[in-house]
């Protein structure tokens, strides 16, 4: 018989359950947050920005950003100090990213200038805030400009660079940079060194004049007018009227120009240029009709034996050279032997040592052979390949890793099967053997030789380049 005393005792304990009343509240309050972040977010970010002057702004004119409305003014008034007017705006919700440091904002209105007119939208309409984003954290306090910033739109593929002078004189934002009476650019910006002991001009370049900007540039003062002293008299020359009451850069190029300035290059801001600066003419590849792809040029180094004086000797050249079908295109002072002497070796750029000659060149122009010779690199195909019938325009393309040269038909004079090259036009050794493209449809035409100083256009033949692998390995 089992002892009641040992089964154990059933304890009940009441069910908790939540009651239904308490659903609604919840329900509500949840619903109300909902509804206050929804109209919190659909009211935008405001800010606030502080100008020197108000020029007439006023409640609900727009803040814009390339052209479109993307927030209102909010309130207007004079700042507590009595020097300045705060001007608080509320941007809506997809202009966020406009709230960061580094932002811009000015005051868009009419303005009149020697350079022109501007904010002529707001001669009718109402005056209202432009801004160019920044990158930096979000902040909601601002100083406004009282000018526009330059330029208004940094273009993709411009350039920044500065120059540096003694004094300030008449350099401002906005001053005009120019070539040949052309602009190029803009200053963006004026400000005293970091250690006080000149000023500083940050100049902006547009993207299609960067070429122009070598570490051989010389920038000077555009005065606009200059006034000369000699033995016949008083000479007074006006530039123009714009740099006369702006203030602009004038920029030259010489015929050598260097290697292209990179962004934040240093130059020296000259007040008169050197007579010789006017009259630089240079041979420079400015953006225009591009013809894709470029010939690629590869450098070679030929080496032959020769006897001079009773010795045998290494005569050593460089060059560049074209990649053909089945071979190498080029100065016949590379692919070949130009005197009696003995077999030339090649190197190519990635190979650890020189190959013997493999087969005698073929002719392509007088100074110009076709060697079939094994290579790795795309060929130039005979179809992009001719004989020009007189002088021009062209591209002459050397080292990839350095901008290639624009020559104008004027550059160049007629002499039977070349093209004697401007004297006034350095090029230097590391030159010979590049390609001379045609502007006009980027064919292959020919290419530069120089020979001591003579410089000269050798032109192709007017058969296309041939030769296949399998005519390579027979001749091999």
């Amino acid at each position: 018989m089992t002892d009641a005393s040992n089964i154990p005792a059933a304890k009940i304990r009441p069910r908790k359950r939540v009651s239904l009343m308490w659903l609604v509240p919840a329900a509500a309050f949840i619903a109300a947050a909902v509804l206050a972040c929804n109209a919190l977010f659909s009211e935008g970010v405001p800010i606030e920005i502080r100008f020197a002057q108000g020029h007439g702004i006023q409640v609900d004119d727009a803040v814009r950003y390339r052209g479109i409305r993307i927030g209102r003014i909010t309130a207007v008034r004079l700042a507590a100090d009595g020097r300045a007017v705060e001007i608080a705006a509320r941007l809506d919700p997809s202009a966020r990213e406009m709230a960061r440091e580094g932002s811009r904002f000015w005051i868009v209105r009419p303005q009149v200038s020697i350079r022109g007119l501007s904010g002529l939208d707001t001669v009718i309409g109402a005056n209202y805030i432009n801004v160019r984003p920044g990158g930096g954290p979000f902040r909601d306090r601002f100083t406004g400009l009282e000018d526009p910033p330059h330029p208004a739109v940094v273009a993709p593929g411009s350039l920044t660079v500065t120059v540096t002078a003694p004094e300030k004189g008449r350099l401002r934002p906005g001053a005009p940079v120019a070539y040949r009476e052309m602009a190029i650019g803009v200053v963006s910006r004026v400000a005293l060194s970091r250690d006080a002991g000149s000023v500083t001009a940050e100049i902006y370049i547009a993207p299609e004049n960067v070429p122009l900007i070598r570490r051989r540039t010389r920038f000077w003062r555009a005065s606009g007018a200059r006034l000369s002293a000699g033995f016949t008299g008083f000479d007074f020359q006006l530039d123009s009227v714009q740099g006369l009451i702006d203030g602009g850069v004038n920029i030259s190029v010489p015929p050598d120009p260097g290697p292209s300035a990179l962004p934040g290059h240093r130059f020296r801001l000259h007040d008169r240029p050197d007579p010789d600066w006017l009259a630089w003419r240079p041979a420079l590849n400015l953006p225009g009709t591009e013809h894709a792809p470029l010939p690629r040029p590869v450098r070679i180094a030929a080496t032959q034996e020769k006897r001079l004086l009773g010795w045998d000797r290494d005569v050593h050249r460089r060059g560049w050279v074209l990649p053909v079908d089945g071979g190498l295109l080029g100065p016949a002072d590379l692919l070949g032997p130009a005197e009696a002497g003995g077999p030339v070796r090649l190197r190519l750029p990635e190979a650890d040592h020189a190959v013997a000659v493999p087969a005698a060149p073929e002719p392509r122009g007088a100074g110009l052979v076709r060697l079939p010779f094994p290579h790795p690199y795309p060929a130039w195909p005979p179809e992009r390949q001719r004989r020009p019938t007189g002088p021009e325009d062209t591209v002459v393309i050397g080292d990839p890793r350095q901008p290639s040269r624009f020559l104008s038909a004027d550059r160049y004079i007629q002499n039977g099967d070349h093209w004697a090259v401007d004297p006034d036009l350095p090029f230097s050794d590391d030159w010979h053997g590049a390609a001379v493209v045609s502007d006009r449809d980027g064919a292959v035409i020919g290419f530069l030789l120089k020979d001591g100083d003579a410089v000269r256009a050798a032109l192709l033949d007017g058969q296309a380049a041939h030769g296949t692998a399998s005519h390579l390995k027979r001749q091999l």
